[in-house]
């Protein structure tokens, strides 16, 4: 039988590694949205493609741009329906 402070201890390091976990994908996606944002600036700069947009996200309009092409995303499948 395992006791309370055996638990919360557990339970304490479980919630650690999840919140490291977080992090590690966060930083991940940050360097990789900056990473992408040098290469449409070095396109551009060169001129190698017609639409130097490799990857291009404006959520006012609810658009993302993939290699030249719009598409429209429904950000309200994000919002939680209470």
């Amino acid at each position: 039988m395992k006791t309370r402070m055996e638990k919360r201890k557990r339970d304490r390091r479980q919630r650690g590694i999840k919140f490291l976990k977080l992090l590690v994908i966060l930083a991940l996606i940050i360097i990789s949205g900056y990473g992408i944002m040098v290469v449409n600036e070095t396109i551009a700069e060169l001129e190698e493609l017609e639409t130097p947009n490799v990857f291009k996200m404006d959520l006012g309009d609810g658009t993302v741009v993939l290699f030249g092409k719009s598409y429209y995303i429904d950000l309200r499948i994000l919002k939680r329906c209470d």
